[in-house]
């Protein structure tokens, strides 16, 4: 099977390197048993390496889970996926023309409210320059899966060069009005990607900001475009700013005027940098993690008012887990922060949570690469108040990744 887009990028950033961990690894409280696998994928027709948030519709009858795969499905370029219980069911297979159809859907999902689903692919689609931003197998795309007839289409496919972006990842958020914002990590001035927005009745794209024109500007956004109430866009890039190890950007709907509000420091000192996913927003405060730096050098949690950014936690590499890099989930009361890392003690990842009042952390699981899978890569969806879904990249029972759920309580 081909080597996977996410597990490429992670050996480039060497944020799985386990060498100092397993010297200093530091012994966190673990809380019982709390997790259970609901779906080993098998690869062929079903989906293989599981990867992006999965998105939850409530129902009397149970809930309803979509996700996306990376690989497997009919074309081996990736599947949509619908669980009902311990059932799934591949509703799209990615691929079946790569220069039309996206490949390797990776990235956050949206829901309209006739049901409608929202993606990106990281490539596929339309013909694209290479020479700036994408890979040998095009530029990306945003899909649209109806959900009355069942059937996927196109809505823009990604042109790279220095006008668009190209191999998007950080998935997709919808404002009021349904229209759909997100970013590259490639394409636009030296490779930096862009913010995009698209309306989802026509697939026209605006670009409403090109990453890497300016001195200073950030450079590759990893995490998406997450919307705030006043209008504007706030993410993360993993790389740009002022020391080259990542930004805080903040991006006009309206104009596209495009600010970066915070710089992550030279490494040397003591901040987190490499801030590999989005950022989430409560009462006016943004959360986020940063993959490495912190005072173990292993990633942090922090937390941004818009002015001023505190680190929360410093991932250590032991039982706490390292190089966290999905978004973040607050339950209803924004009190409990709860992540997961691909990393730690054991080299398999952990599920945690954090107490904003008492400032405590938790690790709730820790992979064995067992069943239960190994290496999240992304953020937690809430259920119930009892219950949180997620998504293992690696691992389970057939080696290709696995979905699970987590009690809260």
């Amino acid at each position: 099977m081909k080597t996977t887009l996410v597990l490429q990028n992670l050996r480039a950033s060497g944020v799985c390197a386990l060498a100092i961990v397993l010297l200093f690894a530091v012994v966190v409280p673990v809380a019982p048993a709390q997790l259970q696998p609901i779906h080993a994928f098998k690869g062929g027709l079903d989906g293989a390496f599981p990867v992006g948030e999965l998105l939850l519709q409530r129902k009397t009858l149970g809930d309803l889970i979509f996700g996306t795969t990376e690989a497997g499905g009919q074309h081996n370029w990736g599947t949509l996926f619908l669980i009902v219980g311990r059932k799934e069911k591949t509703l799209h297979s990615f691929g079946a023309n790569s220069n039309t159809d996206g490949i390797s859907p990776i990235g956050r999902l949206v829901q309209d409210l006739e049901g409608n689903i929202y993606g990106t692919t990281y490539g596929g689609g339309t013909s694209c320059n290479c020479s700036e931003g994408c890979t040998v197998h095009n530029c990306g795309t945003v899909w649209k899966w109806e959900s009355t007839t069942g059937k996927e289409t196109i809505l823009h496919g990604f042109q790279g060069g220095r006008d668009d972006g190209g191999n998007p990842l950080g998935g997709l958020y919808q404002d009021e009005d349904g229209n759909l914002y997100g970013t590259t990590s490639a394409g636009s001035s030296g490779d930096c990607g862009i913010v995009f927005k698209v309306n989802p009745k026509t697939g026209k794209e605006t670009v409403l900001h090109r990453f890497g024109v300016h001195q200073g500007d950030g450079c590759s956004p990893g995490g998406g475009a997450l919307i705030e109430s006043e209008g504007f866009l706030y993410g993360t890039t993993y790389a740009g700013g002022a020391q080259g190890e990542g930004t805080i950007f903040k991006v006009s709907r309206r104009t596209g005027a495009t600010k970066v509000v915070y710089d992550f420091p030279s490494r040397r000192g003591g901040d987190g940098y490499y801030p590999y996913g989005g950022l989430t927003l409560h009462k006016g405060i943004f959360y986020g993690t940063t993959s490495r730096g912190g005072s173990s050098h292993m990633g942090t949690l922090f937390q941004f008012d818009g002015t001023t950014e505190t680190i929360l936690y410093n991932f250590t590499g032991g039982t706490d887990g390292s190089s966290p890099q999905g978004n973040l989930t607050l339950d209803d009361a924004g009190t409990v922060i709860w992540g997961t890392t691909p990393g730690g003690y054991n080299g398999y990842g952990t599920v945690f949570k954090f107490a904003l009042g008492t400032n405590s952390f938790l690790t709730v699981w820790q992979f064995q690469n067992q069943d239960d899978g190994s290496d999240p890569m992304t953020g937690l969806t809430f259920g119930d108040s009892r219950t949180m879904y997620g998504t293992a990249y690696l691992g389970g029972a057939h080696g290709l990744g696995a979905v699970f759920k987590v009690r809260t309580k």
